[in-house]
Protein backbone atom coordinates (compact mmCIF):
# COMPACT_ATOMS: atom_id res chain seq x y z
CA UNK A 1 0.00 0.00 0.00
CA UNK A 2 3.41 2.52 0.90
CA UNK A 3 4.61 1.41 -2.27
CA UNK A 4 1.28 2.06 -4.35
CA UNK A 5 1.18 5.55 -2.65
CA UNK A 6 4.60 6.85 -3.18
CA UNK A 7 4.27 5.76 -6.98
CA UNK A 8 0.71 7.80 -7.17
CA UNK A 9 2.35 10.59 -5.99
CA UNK A 10 5.46 10.89 -8.03
CA UNK A 11 3.44 10.16 -11.11
CA UNK A 12 0.66 12.62 -9.75
CA UNK A 13 3.74 15.24 -9.61
CA UNK A 14 4.81 14.40 -12.30
CA UNK A 15 1.67 15.25 -14.62
CA UNK A 16 1.52 18.09 -12.54
CA UNK A 17 4.62 19.60 -13.64
CA UNK A 18 3.99 18.58 -17.35
CA UNK A 19 0.73 20.01 -17.57
CA UNK A 20 1.93 23.48 -16.13
CA UNK A 21 4.87 23.49 -18.81
CA UNK A 22 2.71 23.35 -21.76
CA UNK A 23 0.23 24.92 -20.15
CA UNK A 24 2.29 27.84 -20.05
CA UNK A 25 4.65 26.67 -23.19
CA UNK A 26 5.45 30.34 -24.51
CA UNK A 27 7.43 31.71 -22.00
CA UNK A 28 8.79 28.07 -20.20
CA UNK A 29 9.52 26.24 -23.91
CA UNK A 30 13.43 26.45 -22.87
CA UNK A 31 13.12 26.67 -19.10
CA UNK A 32 16.04 24.52 -18.08
CA UNK A 33 14.91 24.33 -14.49
CA UNK A 34 11.73 23.22 -15.22
CA UNK A 35 12.37 20.75 -17.92
CA UNK A 36 15.19 18.90 -15.39
CA UNK A 37 12.58 19.31 -13.15
CA UNK A 38 10.43 17.06 -15.34
CA UNK A 39 13.37 14.60 -16.78
CA UNK A 40 14.27 14.04 -12.69
CA UNK A 41 10.61 12.98 -11.81
CA UNK A 42 10.10 10.55 -14.97
CA UNK A 43 13.55 9.05 -13.29
CA UNK A 44 11.77 8.62 -10.28
CA UNK A 45 8.50 7.75 -11.76
CA UNK A 46 10.45 4.50 -13.51
CA UNK A 47 10.63 2.05 -16.71
CA UNK A 48 6.93 3.07 -17.67
CA UNK A 49 7.38 6.69 -17.89
CA UNK A 50 11.35 6.22 -19.44
CA UNK A 51 9.03 4.25 -22.00
CA UNK A 52 7.13 6.73 -22.78
CA UNK A 53 9.85 9.28 -23.27
CA UNK A 54 11.06 7.35 -25.51
CA UNK A 55 7.43 7.08 -27.12
CA UNK A 56 6.85 10.33 -27.31
CA UNK A 57 9.95 12.33 -27.67
CA UNK A 58 10.08 11.88 -32.04
CA UNK A 59 6.90 12.75 -32.21
CA UNK A 60 7.28 16.35 -30.09
CA UNK A 61 10.54 16.31 -32.07
CA UNK A 62 8.31 15.97 -35.47
CA UNK A 63 6.24 19.03 -34.48
CA UNK A 64 9.42 20.85 -32.64
CA UNK A 65 12.26 20.45 -34.19
CA UNK A 66 15.07 18.71 -33.02
CA UNK A 67 16.42 22.55 -31.73
CA UNK A 68 14.04 22.06 -28.17
CA UNK A 69 15.55 21.87 -25.21
CA UNK A 70 13.18 19.48 -24.06
CA UNK A 71 13.36 17.00 -27.14
CA UNK A 72 17.28 17.45 -26.41
CA UNK A 73 17.25 16.69 -23.05
CA UNK A 74 14.04 13.24 -23.22
CA UNK A 75 16.70 12.00 -25.90
CA UNK A 76 19.30 10.69 -22.52
CA UNK A 77 16.38 8.16 -21.84
CA UNK A 78 17.67 6.34 -25.67
CA UNK A 79 21.01 5.69 -23.56
CA UNK A 80 20.84 6.45 -19.87
CA UNK A 81 18.40 4.45 -18.26
CA UNK A 82 18.51 3.21 -14.49
CA UNK A 83 20.45 0.19 -13.63
CA UNK A 84 18.86 -1.91 -11.22
CA UNK A 85 21.17 -4.37 -8.74
CA UNK A 86 22.91 -7.45 -9.55
CA UNK A 87 20.83 -8.82 -6.53
CA UNK A 88 18.48 -8.21 -7.82
CA UNK A 89 18.59 -10.13 -10.85
CA UNK A 90 20.13 -13.09 -9.32
CA UNK A 91 17.08 -13.28 -7.21
CA UNK A 92 15.20 -12.91 -10.12
CA UNK A 93 17.31 -16.03 -11.78
CA UNK A 94 16.53 -18.29 -8.68
CA UNK A 95 12.68 -17.12 -8.69
CA UNK A 96 12.50 -18.06 -12.38
CA UNK A 97 14.61 -20.98 -12.57
CA UNK A 98 15.12 -22.61 -8.62
CA UNK A 99 18.78 -22.32 -8.91
CA UNK A 100 21.73 -19.76 -8.03
CA UNK A 101 22.77 -17.65 -11.04
CA UNK A 102 26.48 -18.23 -9.82
CA UNK A 103 26.31 -22.20 -10.30
CA UNK A 104 25.69 -21.96 -13.87
CA UNK A 105 27.40 -18.53 -14.88
CA UNK A 106 30.40 -15.90 -14.51
CA UNK A 107 29.26 -12.71 -15.00
CA UNK A 108 31.14 -10.93 -17.05
CA UNK A 109 29.90 -7.15 -17.51
CA UNK A 110 26.59 -5.54 -17.67
CA UNK A 111 26.27 -4.67 -21.66
CA UNK A 112 23.58 -2.02 -21.16
CA UNK A 113 20.15 -1.19 -19.67
CA UNK A 114 17.18 -0.40 -20.97
CA UNK A 115 13.71 1.13 -20.49
CA UNK A 116 12.10 -2.50 -19.44
CA UNK A 117 15.22 -4.70 -18.31
CA UNK A 118 19.01 -4.99 -18.53
CA UNK A 119 21.06 -7.25 -20.63
CA UNK A 120 24.26 -8.95 -18.94
CA UNK A 121 26.61 -10.94 -21.04
CA UNK A 122 27.70 -13.98 -18.98
CA UNK A 123 29.98 -17.15 -19.38
CA UNK A 124 28.37 -20.77 -19.27
CA UNK A 125 30.56 -22.80 -17.10
CA UNK A 126 28.94 -25.51 -18.47
CA UNK A 127 28.32 -25.28 -22.08
CA UNK A 128 31.67 -23.06 -22.20
CA UNK A 129 30.41 -20.60 -24.23
CA UNK A 130 29.60 -16.63 -24.16
CA UNK A 131 25.31 -16.09 -23.66
CA UNK A 132 23.27 -13.19 -23.12
CA UNK A 133 21.11 -12.95 -20.16
CA UNK A 134 17.77 -10.36 -20.05
CA UNK A 135 16.12 -9.43 -16.74
CA UNK A 136 12.65 -7.40 -16.33
CA UNK A 137 13.43 -4.55 -14.43
CA UNK A 138 11.95 -4.36 -10.59
CA UNK A 139 8.31 -3.66 -10.24
CA UNK A 140 7.26 -3.07 -13.57
CA UNK A 141 3.69 -5.36 -13.93
CA UNK A 142 2.30 -3.32 -10.95
CA UNK A 143 4.50 0.01 -12.37
CA UNK A 144 1.89 -0.12 -15.78
CA UNK A 145 -1.03 -1.08 -13.76
CA UNK A 146 -0.59 2.32 -11.84
CA UNK A 147 0.30 4.39 -14.87
CA UNK A 148 -2.57 2.57 -16.92
CA UNK A 149 -5.09 3.68 -13.78
CA UNK A 150 -3.75 7.09 -13.16
CA UNK A 151 -4.27 8.38 -16.77
CA UNK A 152 -8.01 6.77 -17.40
CA UNK A 153 -8.62 8.51 -13.66
CA UNK A 154 -6.66 11.82 -15.02
CA UNK A 155 -8.63 11.76 -18.67
CA UNK A 156 -12.11 11.81 -16.92
CA UNK A 157 -11.10 15.57 -15.95
CA UNK A 158 -12.05 17.26 -19.86
CA UNK A 159 -9.46 20.32 -19.55
CA UNK A 160 -6.57 17.68 -18.61
CA UNK A 161 -7.53 15.15 -21.88
CA UNK A 162 -8.02 18.38 -23.83
CA UNK A 163 -4.47 19.84 -22.97
CA UNK A 164 -2.94 16.36 -23.56
CA UNK A 165 -4.64 15.99 -27.48
CA UNK A 166 -3.64 19.50 -27.60
CA UNK A 167 0.04 18.82 -26.58
CA UNK A 168 0.71 14.66 -28.27
CA UNK A 169 -2.13 14.14 -30.64
CA UNK A 170 -1.43 10.13 -30.26
CA UNK A 171 -3.33 7.61 -28.35
CA UNK A 172 -1.66 6.86 -25.13
CA UNK A 173 -4.11 3.61 -25.13
CA UNK A 174 -1.26 2.21 -27.90
CA UNK A 175 1.40 3.03 -25.78
CA UNK A 176 0.06 1.28 -22.89
CA UNK A 177 -0.53 -1.82 -24.99
CA UNK A 178 2.57 -1.90 -26.70
CA UNK A 179 4.60 -1.57 -23.08
CA UNK A 180 2.56 -4.55 -21.93
CA UNK A 181 3.17 -6.45 -24.87
CA UNK A 182 7.08 -5.92 -25.03
CA UNK A 183 7.39 -6.62 -20.82
CA UNK A 184 6.32 -9.82 -22.04
CA UNK A 185 9.82 -11.42 -22.64
CA UNK A 186 7.75 -15.16 -23.76
CA UNK A 187 6.43 -13.47 -26.70
CA UNK A 188 9.90 -11.46 -27.55
CA UNK A 189 10.94 -14.98 -27.92
CA UNK A 190 8.60 -16.19 -29.97
CA UNK A 191 9.19 -12.84 -32.12
CA UNK A 192 12.55 -13.64 -32.35
CA UNK A 193 12.13 -17.44 -33.59
CA UNK A 194 9.86 -16.19 -36.30
CA UNK A 195 11.93 -13.36 -37.40
CA UNK A 196 15.15 -16.10 -37.27
CA UNK A 197 12.98 -18.47 -39.81
CA UNK A 198 11.94 -16.02 -41.63
CA UNK A 199 15.61 -14.72 -42.88
CA UNK A 200 17.19 -18.17 -42.01
CA UNK A 201 18.69 -17.65 -45.71
CA UNK A 202 19.97 -14.14 -45.06
CA UNK A 203 23.60 -13.98 -44.49
CA UNK A 204 23.99 -10.76 -43.16
CA UNK A 205 21.20 -10.64 -40.47
CA UNK A 206 21.41 -12.82 -37.58
CA UNK A 207 19.06 -13.73 -34.81
CA UNK A 208 20.36 -15.39 -31.35
CA UNK A 209 19.53 -18.71 -30.58
CA UNK A 210 16.86 -19.00 -27.05
CA UNK A 211 18.35 -21.42 -24.45
CA UNK A 212 16.17 -20.16 -21.59
CA UNK A 213 12.62 -18.53 -21.52
CA UNK A 214 10.37 -17.10 -18.85
CA UNK A 215 8.56 -14.36 -18.03
CA UNK A 216 10.93 -12.30 -16.36
CA UNK A 217 13.87 -13.61 -17.88
CA UNK A 218 15.45 -14.64 -21.30
CA UNK A 219 18.16 -16.63 -22.07
CA UNK A 220 19.95 -16.32 -25.56
CA UNK A 221 23.26 -16.82 -27.52
CA UNK A 222 25.56 -14.08 -27.52
CA UNK A 223 25.71 -12.43 -31.23
CA UNK A 224 28.69 -10.07 -31.74
CA UNK A 225 28.11 -7.14 -34.11
CA UNK A 226 27.81 -3.45 -35.00
CA UNK A 227 25.71 -0.13 -34.58
CA UNK A 228 24.42 0.55 -37.82
CA UNK A 229 25.66 4.09 -37.05
CA UNK A 230 28.97 2.77 -36.53
CA UNK A 231 29.46 0.37 -39.87
CA UNK A 232 30.68 1.99 -43.15
CA UNK A 233 29.44 1.71 -46.61
CA UNK A 234 31.07 1.81 -49.41
CA UNK A 235 30.10 2.89 -52.69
Amino acid sequence: MIKFIKGLYNYISLFRNVYYYFNNYSSLKNDINRINRITELVTICGPVSIKFCQWITPKIEAIEGDDCYLVKTLKRYYEDCPIHSMEYSSQQYKNEFNEDIDLKYDIIKLIGSGSIGQVYLVFNKIKKRREVIKIIHPGIYDDIILFQNIVNFLFLFPCIYSKYKQICPFDINSFIEQFKEQIDLVKEANNNLYFKDLYSDNKFIRFPDIYQISKRVLIMSYEDGLYFHDDTIDD
